[in-house]
């Protein structure tokens, strides 16, 4: 009775994994396929994150992480911005899951790329970016970092 009970609950977990990640295994294969580009740190390094464009291609970013921000600064910034006996502070509203911060090793697939962070003012490989097409099983453009100029020239700006 104990053996199956622990059964049970061994495949329950099992498919709640699953339902909690259904594209866990196509980004167990781009991870160990990726060929990351000169002068890149290691994958786990990086916060990974992944969306399917609108091409039907899998679009991959990965991310050097700043320090984990400290809640809503944005809002709390307003919030204080202006004297209290002028403005009720708002509540900050609740961050979405996808919004929250994501740490270095760790990975997350988004509903949409435009909801991936990405940032314009990178230095050499802080930022990778490429993208995978599921149908061929193969990279559809090759891991680059975000200033491939930086890389390049060896941090001479």
């Amino acid at each position: 009775m104990r053996t199956t009970l622990l059964l049970a609950a061994v495949a329950l977990f099992g498919c709640s994994a699953q339902a909690k990640n259904p594209h866990g295994e196509i980004m167990d294969k781009i991870e160990s396929e990726v060929s990351l580009p000169a002068g890149a740190n290691p994958l786990n390094d990086y916060a990974r994150y992944y969306a399917f464009n609108d091409k039907g291609l899998i679009w991959a970013v990965y991310k050097l992480p700043s320090p984990p921000p400290s809640g809503h600064e944005v809002c709390t910034e307003m919030n204080g911005a202006i004297p209290e006996e002028q403005w009720k502070p708002v509540p900050c509203p609740a961050e979405s899951p996808e919004q929250s911060y994501l740490p270095a090793g760790q990975r997350r697939w988004m509903s949409d790329p435009r909801a991936i962070p990405t940032a314009l003012d990178t230095l050499g490989c802080e930022q990778i970016t490429f993208s995978y097409d599921v149908r061929r099983k193969a990279f559809a453009t090759k891991p680059t970092c975000s200033n491939e100029y930086q890389v390049r020239s060896k941090g001479r700006y």
